[in-house]
C-alpha cells in the first residue's frame, strides 16, 4: 500500500486517485501510516505548482477531513506534520492551505 500510494501520488492524474481513496476507502489509514505518505508526495513535488494545480484541493479536503474527525487523536508530531504539508501548499498557492493551517493552529490554541 505504501509503496503505490507514493508511486501513484506523485502522478499528476493518479494523485487524485489517492486523495480519493484515501478519503472514502482508506480513511482509517489517516494519520498512521498514510500522513507519513502524504508528506513523501508533498516533498517530491513541493515546487511543482502544476501538479498542486491539479491536486491541490483535494489535498487540501482530506486533511481538512482529518483535522475535524481526528483532532483529539492526533499527535503533535501528526500536527506537525499538517502543518508543514499546509505549508508547501500554501507556497504553491493551492487555495484552501492557509485556512486548513489556521484550523489546525486553532486547534492547537484550545488544546484539543
Amino acid at each position: 500500500m505504501e509503496r503505490a500510494i507514493k508511486e501513484f501520488g506523485t502522478d499528476r492524474p493518479l494523485h487524485l486517485a489517492v486523495t480519493t481513496f484515501l478519503e472514502k476507502g482508506g480513511f482509517d489509514l489517516l494519520p498512521k501510516p498514510a500522513l507519513p505518505w502524504l508528506g513523501h508526495i508533498v516533498e517530491q513535488k513541493k515546487a511543482d505548482q502544476v501538479f498542486w494545480k491539479t491536486n491541490g484541493d483535494a489535498t487540501v479536503e482530506l486533511l481538512r477531513q482529518l483535522i475535524t474527525e481526528k483532532r483529539s487523536s492526533l499527535s503533535a508530531a501528526e500536527r506537525k506534520a499538517i502543518i508543514l504539508v499546509s505549508d508547501f501548499l500554501t507556497d504553491n498557492r493551492v487555495r484552501g492551505a492557509g485556512f486548513l493551517h489556521q484550523e489546525l493552529l486553532r486547534v492547537l490554541k484550545v488544546g484539543v
